[in-house]
């Protein structure tokens, strides 16, 4: 029972060896982050109040 066990894995085993790698698919860069254009001389930016009010609506 344990030679049949043991012929039967290294079945499987050379089995998965013999096969053809698999290729890698290329992975695409993630965007790069959208960088907000500076605030003119004088202008402060909104606190984190105000912009959550104007986001809420």
């Amino acid at each position: 029972m344990k030679l049949l066990a043991a012929l039967l894995a290294l079945a499987i085993l050379s089995a998965c060896a013999a096969r053809a790698p698999v290729p890698q698919a290329p992975v695409a860069a993630p965007p790069a982050a959208v960088q907000p254009e500076p605030l003119p001389a004088g202008v402060k930016p909104l606190t984190v109040e105000q912009d959550e009010q104007i986001s809420q609506g």
